[in-house]
């Protein structure tokens, strides 16, 4: 809570003064910053508070005619529906989004698009719509290398053969989203650095159990050691 409390409260001095800047043309200050305030209410859990700012995103979007800041705000809506568990809405706002991105032809966008519906679908428990998303988004990030993307993919696809009880498919999976994860780890400093096997810690349990339960026990004790290194 601490850190978005502060940032909260930078935002919303922000928030007073955009109505005397513009950053460009494309998108004006307001907008970044009242998306900013949506995002960290969202972390704080306060999703009426994030709904109130991502909508006002949303609007000016659709009254500015831009494109990527609607498909960003669609997105960013999307997770405040996730969180209070309303999964049709979440898919709804999250196929609206992806219709943009790939109607300007935002590679990265499609991608991280396919994967949120691809999660939404795996909380819906509708498993092959789930690997079907998940597989098409898989395909895209091979082609554009963002290893964050490329990593949480991974990580969904492995949770998903969990779930079906491949343990050893999972396991391939998960293996190289942890091995993304500890490429980023060494280039990341400060408190991201401290933090990032903490913030990662679920993945290496998964990997641990998915080692477990096909019965490679080093393997699995080896994903726990890693998970503290």
């Amino acid at each position: 809570w601490g850190k978005y409390d502060i940032a909260i409260k930078f935002f919303k001095q922000a928030l007073v003064l955009t109505d005397e800047f513009r950053i460009d043309q494309r998108r004006d200050m307001k907008e970044l910053v009242s998306m900013s305030l949506g995002m960290n209410y969202l972390g704080t859990g306060e999703t009426d508070k994030a709904f109130e700012y991502l909508s006002s995103v949303v609007q000016s979007a659709k009254e500015n005619g831009d494109k990527l800041l609607l498909a960003t705000g669609f997105k960013l809506l999307a997770g405040v529906y996730r969180s209070k568990k309303q999964h049709e809405k979440e898919l709804e706002l999250e196929k609206q989004s992806l219709k943009i991105y790939s109607e300007i032809g935002m590679e990265h966008g499609i991608a991280r698009g396919l994967l949120e519906i691809g999660k939404t679908h795996f909380l819906m428990k509708d498993y092959a719509k789930a690997r079907e998303y998940l597989n098409r988004a898989i395909k895209i990030a091979q082609k554009i290398n963002i290893p964050g993307i490329w990593e949480e993919i991974n990580e969904s696809i492995g949770a998903l053969y969990i779930r079906e009880g491949k343990y050893e498919e999972a396991a391939k999976y998960l293996t190289e989203a942890v091995t993304v994860v500890e490429s980023l780890r060494k280039t990341a400093t400060g408190t991201i650095r401290r933090d990032f096997l903490e913030t990662n810690i679920t993945l290496y349990k998964f990997l641990a159990y998915s080692h477990l339960k096909s019965h490679n026990f080093p393997e699995s004790f080896l994903a726990l050691e890693r998970s503290h290194s």
